[in-house]
């Protein structure tokens, strides 16, 4: 039971930093195609926040 429960734990964990890293690749990529950055902060801040509560 534990084993499973920390490769759950990892496997989040894992997923939580590839969709971090993705995220902020697009936001570096909208900056410098000169997207507003305050409607891609409120993108940004909406997909963490539903990764967050979507544990």
């Amino acid at each position: 039971m534990v084993k499973k429960g920390k490769a759950i734990l990892k496997q989040t964990g894992a997923g939580i930093f590839v969709y971090s890293v993705l995220g902020l690749l697009g936001a570096f990529d909208s900056y410098y195609r000169g997207a507003d950055m305050g409607f891609t902060a409120c993108i940004a801040a909406c997909v963490i926040a539903f990764i967050i509560w979507g544990q």
